[in-house]
């Protein structure tokens, strides 16, 4: 469950509750109980920091873009974690752009999520 998130420097409220369901390699993204986006993760903990990728796979808003290029399906999120216990802390750049280096939400597209695992 997400329980914090931050967008471009800024805590960014959570209007609905949203879940990250990870199984197996493939991960998730609920909102208001609805599937909105799916991608396949690949993680990489061996780095510091830990380096994830996420490609999606399925973006439920993408059937109202026009454009190929605006498009969700297909891009690749790079980002960095940080897992303890129960918690991941997912700091993730724009789609397609390049992996922050640091957790920090400060510039253009960049956020940080801050989940809980569900017991």
């Amino acid at each position: 469950m997400v329980t914090k998130m931050e967008s471009e420097g800024k805590d960014h409220p959570i209007t609905a509750p949203m879940k990250w369901i990870w199984q197996g390699r493939k991960i998730t993204n609920v909102r208001e109980e609805k599937k909105t986006t799916e991608g396949m993760f690949q993680l990489d903990p061996s780095k510091k920091p830990r380096l994830s990728d996420i490609q999606i796979t399925f973006a439920a808003d993408d059937e109202k873009i026009k454009g190929e290029k605006y498009k969700f399906k297909g891009q690749v999120i790079k980002g960095i974690y940080s897992l303890e216990g129960d918690y991941l802390e997912l700091a993730l750049g724009s789609s397609g752009g390049e992996r922050l280096e640091k957790f920090s939400s400060e510039g253009k597209g960049k956020r940080i999520l801050y989940l809980k695992r569900s017991k």
